[in-house]
């Protein structure tokens, strides 16, 4: 019995790998155009875009030195403003400006005891120039009737006067809002250096309150001469990160002034720090 093979027809084998063949051809073609749309459209981001990030790194992306693209370090409000960007008036050093900002964080319970109205004024005593500026003498009587000692530092820049601290005296318990003052620690201008070197400094705050001093002399001269010897808490209002206090400055020869203390606040270490920015006449 002879074996028969079967063997296609060649018409029809050759109509099959004709179709096959243009099937293939316009698939390159097309594949072709996709790539070059791809490439001319910015593929790579309409994809990223289209996939919502999906597959996007966690690494910052990086360019070359000053490039819009250059990766950032995670810092502290207080590192990224940096010292670079401080404003610093005629007169005044970095180490001074950088004082004053140091001394209103440590001086911030006093200050806040202002901002929220429990101080109904403060008489200004006897005054002393000491290394680095001029203390003068306090005390400060509150709403509750009862009082505090304590010193107001100024210092003279170039002619200027600018707000340093506001420091507490307490001695011994006297009940009432006086308890909370802060204690005498013996301290002046030429002591605790140590906070100096290790606080890391909000620019921006520091440069609105060297900004704003230099607008607040005449009070400040006032202060420092005799010129005032009382300073009566009118009314306080706050608003968002901000508080103003409407005073009245007299004095022993009839002088008279009415004034304006504005006090701005930042979150530090995730409390309220209130700053005295300035006090212009009104």
């Amino acid at each position: 019995m002879t074996d028969t093979v079967a063997v296609p027809k060649p018409g029809k084998a050759k109509t099959r790998n004709g179709k096959t063949l243009v099937a293939g051809l316009l698939v390159i073609v097309l594949f072709a155009a996709f790539a070059a749309a791809f490439y001319l459209l910015g593929g790579v981001e309409l994809v990223s875009s289209a996939l919502g990030g999906l597959f996007a790194s966690n690494t910052p992306a990086t360019s070359a030195p000053g490039g819009s693209n250059a990766a950032v370090p995670a810092t502290s409000s207080a590192e990224a403003s940096g010292t670079g960007a401080l404003k610093l008036p005629v007169g005044v050093d970095e180490p001074f400006a950088k004082r004053m900002y140091v001394e209103q964080l440590e001086s911030e319970e006093n200050i806040a005891k202002l901002v929220t109205g429990k101080v109904d004024s403060i008489s200004f005593g006897a005054s002393s120039t000491v290394a680095g500026g001029t203390e003068i003498r306090l005390v400060a009587q509150f709403k509750d009737k009862t009082s505090g000692k304590g010193t107001l530092g100024l210092a003279q820049r170039a002619g200027s006067w600018f707000f340093v601290f506001l420091r507490g005296e307490r001695g011994a318990n006297t009940n009432g809002e006086a308890d909370t003052v802060s204690p005498d620690t013996k301290e002046d201008f030429t002591s605790n250096q140590t906070p100096l070197n290790n606080t890391p400094v909000d620019v921006d705050v520091l440069n609105t309150i060297l900004e704003q001093q230099m607008k607040s002399q005449d009070a400040f001269k006032g202060i420092v001469d005799g010129t005032y010897a009382k300073l009566k808490v009118d009314k306080v209002t706050q608003g968002p990160g901000t508080a103003t206090l409407e005073v009245t400055l007299t004095g022993p020869k009839n002088a008279a002034m009415k004034g304006r203390i504005l006090c701005i606040s930042k979150d530090i270490d995730g409390k309220t720090t209130w700053f005295v920015t300035s006090f212009m006449k009104a």
